[in-house]
């Protein structure tokens, strides 16, 4: 309790001080303490952004753009077999008479 109670008296001290050396300012001095505190106080209430929420912004964004242009609807997906046609393709030379008759190969399925 005697925290609480000195405290008190230390702003009570305080607050005199500050009254008593207000009542001594000359009548310039608090237009312009006057005019400094408006200023001070219309600054304050106006909104700022935080700054890092800016490139915050802008990595969402990029991530965003990024996600909507590789689901995009229209756009053809890979099949499962495609990875296994590249390998075909790549990797076996024997088997390139299939890609060579590859007409055939497709005209005998639609008529199967």
């Amino acid at each position: 309790m005697t925290d609480a109670h000195d405290n008190s008296e230390l702003l009570d001290s305080i607050r005199t001080e500050l009254d008593r050396s207000v009542a001594e300012i000359d009548t310039e001095t608090r237009f312009e303490l006057r005019r400094i505190r408006a200023r001070a106080l219309a600054e304050g209430r106006r909104k700022h952004t935080p700054r890092f929420l800016i490139p915050v912004g802008f990595a969402v964004t990029a991530g965003l753009v990024a996600l909507i242009l590789t689901f995009l609807p229209g756009q053809p997906a890979l099949e499962d077999n495609a990875v296994e046609d590249i390998d075909l393709i790549l990797y076996s030379q024997d088997e390139m008479d299939l890609y060579e008759d590859l007409e055939f190969y497709e005209w005998l399925e639609s008529n199967a």
